[in-house]
């Protein structure tokens, strides 16, 4: 951006400007939950005590669905069965793409990628007259596999895919298949709301070296419970752009609800301070998580948080960094060991060096 807005010819003198400001944020932070407008609400709801209006999903799944659907390697799998003969998106869609430095490619598939940048949901669309099956798996051997992008990659082993039978639909939660990507003539859509372990995400997106707004979103971890959020947003959407839902299909299975124990000393002790029980609750639950009894239930959103190490950590942002004790690092001196072993590895390190060689790590 120059700064300069060009107006046209016909702009009359006087005339009212409508200047749009976008706010740029960069999270420095490993957490998924907030790559997304809602997430990023939700830490603001809690800053400043205000109340987010929720996201609820109030689809229910269609008795019969034309597509087999097995979910095995994902954690839940939705898909949305959409016909569009002539939608329209918002006006607004571009504008809230560019500012996300997200191209327009299709006017559903901005829709898609609108719902992601609010929701912090990945989607991906099929050409719905080409799929009947979608598997999620691990893929058996040597496959080459012709991405969206036009490149052709060699799968291995290990690699999470999304297959109908023999054929690769896509990369689970990087990138589709040509063979099945939409196009100006499509008409009927179908759209994956996913839940993907992130470890064999970003195992595949680094052997391939291939960087999405998909991927970077899934190898950081996903919430199930935003599949709900992101159908939420998107299907007032797509209605009001003319598309007609024709059928919901969800995988949505029972989450585990993870606990960790309520212990009062260890959080005191890792912060240096002396809150009360009732002091620290309040502090937990200002930032998303109950406390019930001696257990604190994590939110499904914040996988991160594993331990009473993290559980301090939200504690110290819910009450405030400035109003921590501030205490002197001691480490206690120790007597210098004599590693003669290691000596003579740097000597031997030394003298390769200077003969020549090179270290390689």
């Amino acid at each position: 951006k120059s700064g300069i807005l060009i107006l046209p010819d016909e702009t009359p003198l006087g005339s009212a400007l409508e200047i749009e400001r976008a706010l740029e944020i960069d999270t420095k932070s490993p957490r998924h939950d907030i790559l997304g407008a809602y997430g990023l609400a939700r830490e603001v709801s809690y800053a400043t005590s205000s109340r987010l209006t929720p996201l609820k999903n109030m689809l229910r799944p269609s008795p019969t669905f034309s597509v087999k659907v097995n979910r095995a390697r994902a954690r839940r799998v939705d898909l949305l069965l959409v016909s569009t003969p002539e939608a329209a998106p918002p006006q607004h869609t571009e504008a809230l793409l560019e500012a996300a430095g997200i191209n327009r490619v299709h006017p559903l598939i901005d829709l898609l990628n609108l719902t992601m940048v609010a929701t912090g949901q990945p989607l991906h669309a099929y050409d719905a007259d080409t799929v009947s099956e979608l598997t999620v798996t691990f893929a058996k051997g040597k496959t080459a596999f012709t991405a969206l992008n036009g490149k052709t990659y060699t799968l291995k082993a290990g690699d999470l895919i999304i297959a109908q039978k023999q054929e690769i639909l896509a990369l689970a939660g990087i990138i589709g298949a040509k063979n099945s990507s939409v196009n100006v003539n499509t008409k009927r859509f179908l759209i994956e709301f996913a839940s993907f372990p992130e470890d064999a995400i970003a195992f595949t997106a680094n052997r391939l070296n291939i960087v999405t707004a998909s991927s970077f979103r899934f190898r950081r971890g996903s919430d199930p419970e935003n599949i709900d959020r992101a159908l939420a947003y998107l299907v007032p959407i797509l209605q009001t752009a003319g598309a007609t839902i024709e059928h919901y299909y969800s995988s949505s299975s029972l989450i585990p609800v993870r606990t960790l124990s309520f212990n009062s000393n260890a959080l005191n002790q890792l912060l240096g301070t002396q809150y009360s029980e009732r002091a620290l609750k309040k502090a937990l639950n200002g930032v998303g998580f109950v406390v019930a009894g001696r257990k604190i239930i994590l939110p499904s959103f914040r996988e991160d948080v594993t331990n009473h190490h993290d559980l301090a950590e939200e504690v110290a942002r819910s009450v405030g960094y400035d109003v921590l004790p501030e205490a002197a690092l001691t480490l206690p001196s120790r007597p210098v060991i004599n590693n003669e072993r290691y000596q003579l590895s740097e000597r031997i390190r030394t003298l390769a060096i200077n003969l020549g060689f090179r270290e390689v790590i």
